[in-house]
């Protein structure tokens, strides 16, 4: 037992496994979150309902605690680019290692990230910034399907979404320009196998820790993404570039002490970095815990410092996959019970993004899930089929709509 600290930023549903890891490597959790009702409130060693976004907040709280006790490293378990923002604040106030305050400044605004990348001779996708709907619709027209992104103001998935010239284009360029600061990204829809590359970051250096088949359908009116380990020799082939690619983005971003991931695309010409992200990829740690890694270990030794364990090779293959819904509707308790009992009964597993009762609205974005299904199979193939056809008996039961017609 250690006992050293680690302040964990944000205390929602999705930090919660991170900290309750926290507890069992033998740190104190020192958890703040806005909702003192928050599921990791109670979990963690000590806790203040205070806004995660909050720096100012938080070490006002934190000065106090750090006098008894010198904390040992901070992170945020949340994406959000406020928390993310914060948790680099408080870590230089109180001599932490952490990501500079600056390079994630860089790393959430996709223009200086792409300036950034580009210098350091990283292959990007051709793509153009624009400001306000119009703008996007018509970039979006000339180009016959594209990608639109807000350009900053948020992370991940939010407001990202695959479009095409039709009725449904406008209302995902309002739902990318309100995601963000009125910037948009416009960008090329590139050909090839796409790969989610997550790893952790050290001084000059990055460790991948996953590679992550990706595969998304981009026709209207909804997007439906998921994910599998990849296992197959011509993937294992390509890990080599990979490697590489992380390292070049760790330097020409300045990353340190954190997660991170990579959204690769394997065209003809080569790999071609279409995303970088200051946490692991959506939903990948869950995906990574669900397939017997320690994933919520590793990331508190990065945070505190410490070179991670090496995890072994997996075996079979784990795989991710997203529920949305193309209507308005809202979810009752033993609909989604009723689901749980489905999914595992087939040895897998669903959570939800949303909760019974509250309204849901119709996707505009990757981000605007229902919620995800996580399974195995002997290999990533096996893992991917059995995760669409639950995914699609799950849709039917809920009358979600789009697997469902």
């Amino acid at each position: 037992m250690n006992q050293r600290p680690i302040i964990v930023l944000a205390a929602g549903p999705s930090q919660l496994p991170l900290i309750e890891r926290a507890n069992e490597l033998g740190f104190e959790s020192w958890a703040f979150d806005q909702d003192p009702e928050a599921p990791g409130a109670s979990a963690a060693s000590r806790f203040a309902a205070v806004s995660a976004r909050d720096a100012d907040a938080i070490l006002s709280r934190l000065r106090p605690w750090a006098n008894e006790q010198k904390p040992a490293g901070v992170l945020s378990g949340s994406a959000a680019p406020g928390a993310l923002l914060a948790a680099s604040l408080v870590g230089a106030s109180l001599g932490l290692k952490t990501t500079k305050h600056n390079a994630l400044k860089k790393v959430l605004d996709r223009g200086a990230q792409r300036t950034a990348l580009l210098a350091h001779s990283v292959p990007l996708p051709p793509a153009t910034i624009v400001l306000g709907i119009e703008e996007a619709v018509h970039n979006v027209e000339r180009l016959g399907r594209a990608v639109l992104k807000p350009a900053a103001g948020t992370s991940g998935s939010t407001g990202v979404a695959f479009v095409e010239p039709g009725p449904n284009l406008e209302l995902r360029a309002r739902a990318a320009e309100a995601a963000g600061d009125g910037r948009i990204v416009v960008e090329e829809i590139l050909t090839g196998d796409e790969y989610s590359i997550d790893a952790f970051a050290f001084d000059k250096s990055a460790r991948v820790v996953s590679i992550t088949r990706k595969e998304t359908a981009t026709n209207p009116p909804l997007p439906i993404a998921f994910s599998t380990v990849a296992s197959t020799a011509e993937e294992r082939s390509r890990c080599s570039l990979f490697y590489e690619l992380a390292d070049m983005v760790v330097q020409a971003l300045d990353l340190k002490h954190c997660a991170f991931n990579l959204d690769v695309i394997c065209t003809a010409n080569g790999p071609v970095v279409i995303e970088v992200g200051c946490q692991l990829d959506a939903k990948i740690d869950r995906l990574l815990h669900f397939g017997g890694r320690d994933v919520y270990g590793g990331l508190c030794q990065i945070a505190v410092g410490e070179v991670p364990t090496e995890w072994k090779p997996m075996r079979e293959g784990v795989s991710l996959r997203f529920l949305y819904t193309d209507r308005l509707m809202r979810l009752t308790a033993e609909q989604m019970t009723a689901a749980e009992d489905l999914v595992n009964s087939e040895d897998a597993r669903l959570e939800w993004q949303v909760q019974a009762g509250t309204e849901i609205h119709l996707a505009r974005s990757l981000a605007d899930t229902v919620g995800w299904i996580i399974c195995k199979g002997k290999s990533g193939a096996e893992a991917r089929e059995r995760a669409e056809s639950l995914t699609n008996r799950v849709a039917v039961l809920l009358g979600l709509g789009r697997d469902g017609d």
